[in-house]
Order: structure tokens, then C-alpha cells, then sequence
């Protein structure tokens, strides 16, 4: 998930906000590769998603979306409120500590529901290997 300059530039134009845009994309690209990725912007975020995306994966296949959302939804009610999505993944195994933040993310437009399109960019969304990895002491002290 990436953010780019136009992007930023129109959001900031839509929103009347008078700050200094191109200050806040240098701040944003720090690397100076054109894009802000999510694990720039929020690492903490990007590590969580992500962990949920390997998850869904191993439980739901490459594609897991669709899959997980029909384990999720079995009233078929379309959309699920926070409480509810927690409870569904918890009985598919999902233990997380996190799993309310988690929900917040994929909620990010604040309906206090999450539905399926809210997860389905678990098919698509590519996040780096490193964000689930696991660290290893011993390796990061040889370096």
C-alpha cells in the first residue's frame, strides 16, 4: 500500500489544508523514491496487517478474502460490527493482542462495521517479508 506525491497534493487541495505539501512529502519520502509505503508511514500498523495477511493465507489460501469473509459472515449479514469480527476470527483461531486495533485499520472509515471490502486487500497487498519475520538475536549481533 503506497501513497503517492499527486495523491497527497490532491488529498491536501480536496481538504483546504494551507501547510506546506511539499514540505510534508519529503517528510513522508525519506527516501526519495516517489512513493510512501504504509511501513514508512506506520510500522507498527504495516507489521499487524501484514501478520494478519500471513495468517489468512495459511488458514484461507493465496487469495483469502472471499474465503475468510464466508467463514466470518455465516448469517450472511454483509457487514459485521467490530465486536463481531473479533468474536468470528478469535473462533477461526485468530489470536492477536491486537485484534481490536486491527479492526480500527481495516475500518479506517469509521463505520463501526467492518464488511468484506474492508478485507480485500489481503488478495492483492504485498507487504515485505521482513514485516512478519521474526527476530533473530543472534544474527543481529554477528552483524
Amino acid at each position: 500500500m503506497n501513497l503517492q506525491r499527486f495523491e497527497l497534493f490532491k488529498v491536501c487541495r480536496q481538504f483546504g489544508w494551507k501547510g506546506d505539501v511539499r514540505a510534508l512529502w519529503q517528510a513522508l519520502d525519506n527516501d526519495s523514491c516517489g512513493t510512501a509505503s504504509l511501513e514508512e508511514l506506520d510500522p507498527k500498523c504495516a507489521r499487524q496487517l501484514a501478520c494478519f495477511k500471513y495468517w489468512a493465507e495459511n488458514n484461507f489460501g493465496s487469495k483469502p478474502a472471499l474465503a475468510m469473509w464466508k467463514a466470518i459472515d455465516r448469517r450472511s449479514k454483509t457487514r459485521l460490527s467490530h465486536e463481531q469480527f473479533i468474536r468470528e476470527l478469535h473462533n477461526l483461531g485468530f489470536e492477536d493482542r491486537g485484534v481490536k486495533t486491527l479492526t480500527y485499520w481495516l475500518d479506517w472509515q469509521a463505520k463501526k462495521c467492518i464488511c468484506f471490502e474492508d478485507i480485500q486487500f489481503l488478495d492483492t497487498w504485498k507487504p515485505p517479508a521482513w514485516l512478519v519475520a521474526e527476530p533473530d538475536p543472534d544474527a543481529a549481533q554477528k552483524m
